[in-house]
């Protein structure tokens, strides 16, 4: 059975992903990741003292592929710390939230209408929220 994981990201890395350039993420297994598994990708803001706020922005992602130097062929693989995977991941257009922030527009005018005009290709509904927050 296919889970759901929630992770936080920040911003610099989210918007790689929402901009279609990083379709990968490398995070540690300790949540046994399958291929199938889908990824809830929370924008957050850290801070000095440990503490940080998500943004309200989030993304679904699916898991397509996972690199595991402990499985496979990927044995002889190096270069990824012991229990870490890297995995490919697929933006899935049917959960996508985004703040009406400033910092937000160029998601919303670019990326969001991009999406939009192409929903020819969608198999399923797109459910998109814009909330208030700045």
């Amino acid at each position: 059975m296919n889970k759901q994981h929630k992770l936080k990201c920040v911003p610099f890395y989210y918007q790689l992903i929402v901009d279609g350039v990083k379709p990968f993420e490398v995070r540690n297994n300790d949540r046994d990741f399958q291929v199938g598994d889908t990824i809830l990708l929370q924008e957050y803001l850290p801070n000095q003292i440990g503490e940080g706020v998500y943004t309200g922005r989030e993304i679904e992602l699916l898991i397509t592929y996972i690199l595991d130097p402990k499985e496979g062929p990927a044995m002889a693989f190096y270069g990824l710390e012991e229990g870490f995977v890297a995995m490919a991941i697929r933006i899935l257009p049917t959960h996508f939230i985004v703040s009406s922030g400033r910092a937000n527009r160029k998601l919303q005018e670019g990326w969001l209408k991009d999406l939009l005009e192409n929903t020819e290709a969608l198999q399923e509904p797109i459910e998109i929220a814009i909330t208030n927050e700045s």
